[in-house]
């Protein structure tokens, strides 16, 4: 999903609904601001773990790029 495609589902929901994200160990939680954090693809990821990573050496990994992060 880009940013576009975000805005234009958001659009679809009246702007003052609240936004909430899983919580730990369950329920829901008010979101952290967005940041842009460098990431990449773990290949070695087991089906219980998120798909990307954090890139801690963006010039040792040509397939990094660099996305929107929303945290909870």
């Amino acid at each position: 999903m880009t940013v576009g495609e975000l805005i234009e589902t958001l659009r679809n929901f009246p702007a003052d609904m609240p936004v909430l994200v899983n919580g730990y160990g369950g329920g829901f939680d008010e979101p952290d601001a967005p940041l842009i954090k460098r990431v990449v693809r773990d290949t070695c990821a087991g089906y219980y773990e998120a798909a990307y990573t954090s890139c801690f050496d963006p010039d040792e990994s040509v397939d990094s790029f660099d996305a929107l992060c929303i945290r909870r």
